[in-house]
């Protein structure tokens, strides 16, 4: 369960330049996260901590991309038509089956390693966010 009421996958992965197999950051200037918490006044610290953390460890800069929780779904289908998705996108659980179909989907354990999720999380929490074999999205806790 995340910081906030709705349960979320925080990291749903894109390849956002239209191909599964070249990153979206290998192509742009820095990665992109479109989150509803970062549209939330109340929850925007919350999201610029999870980033600023993220920069500090990795030395990569996120694109924060605010967008509403009732338009998220339509957002992310209308960025996939004029190819401007997001590097990775927060994501309620109940949408992770019907985006994973997406082939902008990438497979984080390809993407990442399972190695350095599994060190990071255990199994049966990377296990939520797996379809069809494929670890599409990661807990937000």
């Amino acid at each position: 369960m995340s910081a906030i009421s709705r349960r979320t996958f925080g990291a749903l992965g894109l390849a956002a330049a239209g191909s599964a197999a070249t990153p979206a950051w290998a192509q742009a200037a820095g990665p992109s996260f479109m989150s509803f918490t970062f549209a939330e006044d109340p929850n925007k610290p919350f999201v610029e901590k999870l980033l600023a953390d993220f920069r500090a460890a990795s030395g990569l800069a996120v694109e924060p991309i605010g967008s509403a929780w009732g338009d998220m779904q339509r957002n992310l289908l209308l960025r996939r038509r004029s190819n401007t998705l997001p590097v990775t996108a927060q994501v309620s659980e109940r949408w992770v089956p019907a985006l994973a179909q997406m082939p902008e989907v990438v497979d984080l354990d390809q993407l990442l390693g399972r190695a350095t999720l599994e060190a990071a999380m255990a199994p049966e929490v990377l296990a939520m966010g797996q379809i069809k074999g494929k670890t599409v999205a990661l807990p937000l806790i």
